[in-house]
């Protein structure tokens, strides 16, 4: 079975108007300043959302409405220190491309 944490880096509002049920927002300036990462980690860890493989690996796939500041957040986080070893994948085409190839009702702003 293949879990997974969906982390959407994009704005508040925006997170707020439209949004993936199960991702976890935390905005990219908050990651970029060094903000939330420890809420970041704890929710890996309370939720259960993390994925444990072989190696402890925990997997988290980024987003944000094109693509750009997940990107961005992913470079910010890969030098976060966590509590465990962490794999960041940038969601190539953000919400953008998911609302064209996954669910064609998604809005798109």
């Amino acid at each position: 079975m293949i879990n997974a944490v969906v982390l959407d880096v994009r704005p508040k509002l925006e997170y707020e108007m439209c949004n993936i049920p199960g991702t976890i927002n935390i905005p990219f300036v908050d990651i970029e300043r060094g903000c939330d990462i420890d809420k970041l980690n704890s929710l890996l860890k309370a939720n259960g959302q993390h994925l444990e493989l072989g190696d402890g690996q925990q997997n988290v796939y980024v987003l944000c409405r094109r693509g750009n500041d997940s990107q961005r957040a992913i470079s910010c986080l890969r030098n976060k220190a966590f509590d465990f070893p962490v794999k960041f994948y940038n969601v190539k085409g953000g919400l953008y491309a998911y609302s064209k190839l996954v669910d064609t009702n998604f809005p798109v702003y």
